[in-house]
């Protein structure tokens, strides 16, 4: 009997090392990785998607739900995120004191004041630099989780009380062509 368990011990105590190893990943893992850094990431990738000019990289990470408070639905916001980016031959976006709480209905919000710097080849660019500066309020990304994945964070509403969008504007009004999606 005492030869059978320690040969069985002896088979498995591979596996129990690897489970053991695994589990203390995965709870690291859940340790270090909250909703709000979760955000913080995502937002992030999308100030570097538009400072890179990659509008279309932005739009995939806004939510099919997205309604904003100018009225503009997910299709509008990606031609509005195309009519910023064609504007600049160089775009820097920055965040200016970022902080992140949590919202309403499951949602984290990441409330920034954004500046907008580069070198623009439109009197429109020029126009997006000189708002953004004049600023007094920050904005509010509203981001909800739609998946299990840390990747899944869309973002469902943007918010500055301070800014109107100028009277006749269409989102795709300043964008060469539309935008288009594969």
């Amino acid at each position: 009997m005492l030869s059978i368990t320690l040969e069985f011990l002896r088979r498995s105590w591979r596996w129990l090392v690897v489970f053991q190893v695994l589990s203390g990943l995965v709870w690291l893992c859940a340790q270090g990785i909250t909703s709000e850094s979760q955000v913080r990431h995502r937002a992030g990738n999308f100030r570097q998607a538009l400072a890179d000019g990659r509008s279309v990289k932005a739009w995939h990470m806004v939510s099919t739900t997205y309604v904003d408070q100018w009225g503009l639905n997910r299709d509008q916001i990606g031609s509005a995120l195309r009519d910023i980016t064609r504007q600049f031959i160089s775009l820097q976006v920055e965040w200016i004191d970022p902080q992140v709480s949590a919202g309403p209905d499951a949602t984290v919000i990441y409330t920034a004041t954004m500046r907008l710097n580069g070198r623009s080849i439109t009197p429109v660019g020029e126009m997006m630099l000189s708002m953004t500066r004049q600023l007094d309020q920050p904005f509010s990304f509203h981001w909800k989780k739609e998946g299990w994945w840390p990747w899944t964070w869309r973002l469902v509403n943007i918010t500055n009380p301070a800014l109107e969008l100028p009277d006749g504007y269409t989102p795709g009004m300043f964008s060469e062509t539309p935008l288009v999606v594969e």
